[in-house]
């Protein structure tokens, strides 16, 4: 016999488990069956297939602004994904998902454009992966309703005491409102931190405080009804939510965060589309929204999901932070260098996809379908393009007009289209002066 037989075996490995040679008997009834198990490809590869069921932790900030993908997930359409999707709605608080990213319990979050740059700048435990909503926030400068009296005006806000929420967003547009209408900031004094707009109401009602810089969808309500008037409405020069996602998560996951990026992309279309209804009908049965309030707010937001920031998303933030002394300076220096490169380019300021929500007219039912095909490929953009605009021809005759003057080319279409009260409480705290730093 060759003298290799007669050497004691050695142990060979089985998978990924140490055993005993094939065919010999192991101890405790434990057998070798197992097939030899190939070691898993890295997940950060493009080029390999993503291993099955990839676990990718996801949370959410965006409030009702995440429909897409909660709908996705609540009729079971990621069975079929390739990433093994926890999806989380995290409480409405950035510096407890900021807490769930660090400590690992998160891999992406869905974060306001305001807290996703300030983190982000401030720390290199998270980069910016992608765009959410292009939609951008809107804020608004409220004072009570004198009901026949005269309102205050607009000049002597600078005197007053405005009550603002806390948190980094509501500092940055305070900032905007206060440079628009004349005053170079607030100072710590006039500041009144507000935890609900409950608080805000009752500050108002007793004169505690003079007026409010608030989100203009929170307010709507208290507008609409006559308690309230707006002075005047700041809109964002950016989008209202952005993807982040830890270092970590793109080391190790930069695969299966762009799997998800593009199955939430399509799903953002689908809801958009709004099929016989069914987004409309999901804003009313999961967010109790009113048929008007699900219309509304299917007209006005603009969901894209895609791996690309505008520079001016990040650079707008960046210097509002710099100036209020939350960000140093040479940190402000560079945006790309919060992006996360792996996955995500930086577009030029002036290619940035941010829209402003269309006043209501003939042309809203075109909205969103004009939306929808300005999100897909290139491809199937000049289909696109004409079936929207031949449903436009009525509601917009000038665009009709010169689209046929110009032969309708692919590469010259256009289509332009123009532009309860809440009672007060005895048992709410009263606001209290603290600087807003």
């Amino acid at each position: 016999a060759p003298a290799a037989a007669c050497a004691p075996a050695a142990p060979v490995i089985v998978g990924w488990v140490v055993g005993p040679p094939a065919g010999r008997a192991a101890p405790m009834g434990a057998t070798c069956a197992a097939p030899r198990l190939e070691p898993p490809s890295c997940e950060c590869s493009f080029e390999a297939d993503i291993p099955a069921k990839t676990r990718l932790r996801v949370g959410s900030l965006a409030g009702w602004l995440d429909a897409p993908l909660q709908k996705a997930v609540s009729q079971g359409q990621c069975e079929d994904l390739s990433v093994n999707l926890h999806w989380v709605r995290c409480p409405a608080d950035a510096d407890a998902a900021m807490s769930m990213l660090s400590a690992g319990l998160l891999d992406v979050a869905v974060m306001h454009t305001e807290d996703a740059v300030a983190f982000a700048a401030a720390s290199s435990a998270i980069r910016i992966c992608g765009t959410f909503v292009d939609t951008p926030p809107s804020w608004g400068l409220y004072v009570s309703n004198p009901r026949g009296g005269e309102a205050l005006p607009l000049s002597r806000i600078g005197e007053c005491a405005i009550a603002i929420p806390d948190g980094q967003r509501a500092r940055l547009a305070a900032l905007m409102i206060c440079r628009r209408i004349g005053i170079q900031h607030l100072r710590p004094e006039q500041q009144y931190i507000a935890s609900s707009l409950r608080q805000v109401h009752t500050g108002l009602r007793t004169a505690s405080v003079q007026a409010a810089m608030w989100e203009k969808a929170a307010a709507k309500s208290l507008v609409d009804c006559g308690e309230w008037l707006m002075l005047h409405e700041e809109v964002l020069p950016w989008p209202s939510f952005l993807l982040v996602a830890t270092r970590e998560a793109l080391h190790g996951k930069a695969g299966a965060i762009l799997t998800f990026t593009r199955f939430a992309a399509g799903r953002c279309r689908d809801f958009m589309a709004n099929v016989k209804g069914e987004s409309s009908r999901f804003l009313t049965s999961f967010y109790a929204m009113k048929p008007s309030e699900a219309h509304t707010a299917l007209r006005d937001a603009a969901w894209t999901c895609a791996p690309e920031v505008a520079e001016q998303t990040i650079a707008g933030p960046l210097g509002l932070l710099r100036d209020l002394g939350k960000v140093p300076e040479d940190r402000c220096k560079d945006p790309f260098r919060l992006v996360a490169r792996e996955l995500c380019t930086l577009s030029p300021a002036a290619a940035s996809g941010v829209r402003t929500a269309q006043p209501a007219g003939p042309s809203d039912g075109a909205q969103p379908a004009l939306r929808r095909c300005i999100a897909e490929p290139a491809a199937e953009v000049v289909f696109s393009i004409d079936s929207v605009a031949d449903n436009l021809a009525e509601a917009l005759p000038a665009a009709a007009a010169a689209r046929a003057e110009r032969g309708g080319g692919a590469d010259d279409e256009e289509a332009d289209a123009s532009a309860s009260a809440i009672p007060p409480d005895p048992q709410i705290e009263p606001l209290q002066a603290r600087p807003a730093g």
